[in-house]
């Protein structure tokens, strides 16, 4: 949010917009990305493949958002509303292929949970590492350049050492269990069942509502760069 409204020159109302839009999009997006990840197997396994050559995707879009043209405000939201939901795109295919991954490494419900568990401590890690260095490396690279380029450089050099991380990420994993193929169920299907079941249309929801609330919080000029990306 910082760096839409401080440096590209947008007002946090419609920078709140374009997260919602994304948001909206992500929930229209993702189940499709899930469906087509578990349709399709490859000798790389299930979900492995999409953990070698997403990351390349991510990083360029993560990248392009950092991007400030110099062009019309209005050119310039529309460029931070296509880019912020092309990373969003390209990062369904990094993500939920990662947290699936341990449905395939083994048949022990323990050891996914550790695998999980393991995952979530890296996850948090790399949150908290990206809060304490990034500041810092906009600082050092502002005294050399302008705040807008101190974004760009920082988030690519973080890029750089993220990617090399996803890939050691798939380097590192087996997929060891053959998952059954499962049964097709057509969008309607799934409507009809959310429907009748109105104790989870609640909790979807109030989940709806959560993420909403939350988004909107983030509005503060004071928001933390990473909380929204």
């Amino acid at each position: 949010m910082i760096y839409y409204t401080d440096i590209v020159g947008i007002s946090s109302v419609i920078a709140s917009a374009i997260f919602l839009i994304a948001r909206l999009w992500d929930a229209i997006f993702d189940p499709i990305v899930s469906g087509w990840i578990d349709a399709h197997k490859s000798t790389k396994g299930k979900f492995r493949k999409y953990m070698h050559f997403a990351p390349i995707f991510v990083i360029t879009s993560t990248i392009l958002c950092f991007v400030n043209p110099d062009i019309s405000l209005a050119r310039k939201i529309v460029y931070a509303a296509v880019t912020y939901i092309l990373w969003g795109t390209c990062y369904a295919f990094s993500d939920i292929p990662f947290w699936s991954l341990s449905t395939v490494i083994s048949k022990s419900g323990q050891a996914r949970t550790n695998l999980i568990t393991t995952a979530n401590l890296g996850v948090f890690g790399g949150i908290g590492m990206v809060s304490l260095v990034l500041p810092l490396m906009l600082a050092y690279f502002k005294q050399h350049g302008s705040p807008k380029t101190s974004y760009l450089i920082s988030v690519s050099i973080l890029m750089l050492f993220g990617f090399v991380l996803m890939e050691l990420g798939y380097k590192f994993t087996k997929e060891r269990v053959v998952a059954k193929k499962a049964k097709k169920l057509a969008a309607r299907d799934i409507w009809e069942a959310v429907k009748a079941n109105k104790y989870m249309l609640m909790i979807l929801i109030l989940f709806f509502l959560k993420r909403l609330t939350t988004l909107l919080s983030t509005s503060s000029p004071t928001t933390c760069l990473t909380s929204n990306s």
